[in-house]
């Protein structure tokens, strides 16, 4: 995300939302890393 970012216009988004069975700790690392990474 850092290398994306300084070009604008990133959006972060699961490529696939989450799927049955996704472990809670994959969903939980997406939503810290979108609250650490995702403001300009």
């Amino acid at each position: 995300m850092d290398i994306a970012k300084p070009y604008g216009n990133f959006i972060l988004a699961a490529s696939d939302y989450s799927c049955e069975g996704t472990p809670y700790e994959n969903i939980q690392a997406y939503a810290d890393a979108a609250l650490e990474y995702g403001s300009y």
